[in-house]
């Protein structure tokens, strides 16, 4: 998801639409005609983000020989990144019999992650040394 701190020079300098900017397409153009027009946008957007406690993450690890996937599963605005990955290593580890370097990814919508999910299993299947995929179902637990 696109920051504040990202958008708000964008706005400023009118090079962005606003159905565009939670894309994340290339910019367009916006010319804002008060201020009203990107502060209260702005407003909303980080109201929102504030009360929106349930995220979405993904985890993966492994390499050329087989990369694991975790499922997209819910998550609180708390959950560590560094730790959730650990957990899965050991899921894996366990499951699986193998060692694997992990990492997760937090995404805002659930849209969002299972997009991510498949864009990485793409652009893996697509490369010049595709690894065999490997879907653990995992969810965080």
């Amino acid at each position: 998801m696109v920051e504040v701190e990202q958008i708000l020079p964008r706005l400023r300098s009118g090079r962005i639409a606003a159905e565009r900017l939670l894309k994340g397409d290339e910019p367009a153009v916006f010319a804002p005609r008060n201020a009203a027009q990107v502060l209260l946008p702005l407003g909303l957007m980080a109201g929102s983000r504030a009360l929106a406690d349930t995220h979405y993450m993904l985890c993966v690890g492994g390499g050329r020989a087989g990369l694991y996937y975790s499922a997209v599963f819910p998550v609180t605005e708390d959950t560590k990144s560094d730790a959730t990955a650990k957990a899965f290593r050991a899921f894996v580890s366990s499951k699986y019999k193998k060692m694997i370097s992990a990492e997760c990814h937090r995404n805002a919508t659930e849209a969002i992650a299972d997009a991510d999910k498949k864009i990485r299993e793409n652009s893996d299947q697509k490369s010049r040394f595709p690894s065999k995929l490997i879907e653990t179902g995992w969810t965080g637990k």
